[in-house]
């Protein structure tokens, strides 16, 4: 099984005719932050912004964009980007 710096798994497995993908492993091989929210059970994946996640933001009131002057902050792309 292959792991990462931290030791956190980062091939999926199939167990009783289901794939389980280790989220946490992902993450950290890409550099996206994993939380867990205790209240909903729900894994979020990405960025929070104050906070809360990027999947809760009324998106009637955002704009989205690939621009890379958009998408760039500090010298990071990220790419695509709801502000």
């Amino acid at each position: 099984m292959e792991l990462d710096d931290k030791g956190l798994a980062l091939q999926p497995i199939t167990y009783n005719g289901n794939v389980y993908v280790p989220v946490k492993g992902i993450g950290n091989a890409l550099n996206v932050p994993v939380a867990i929210d205790p209240k909903t059970n729900e894994v979020i994946v990405g960025e929070k912004v104050n906070g809360i996640p990027v999947k809760n933001e009324k998106f009637h009131n955002t704009n989205y964009s690939k621009d890379p002057k958009q998408t760039t902050y500090k010298d990071k792309n990220y790419k695509e980007v709801i502000f």
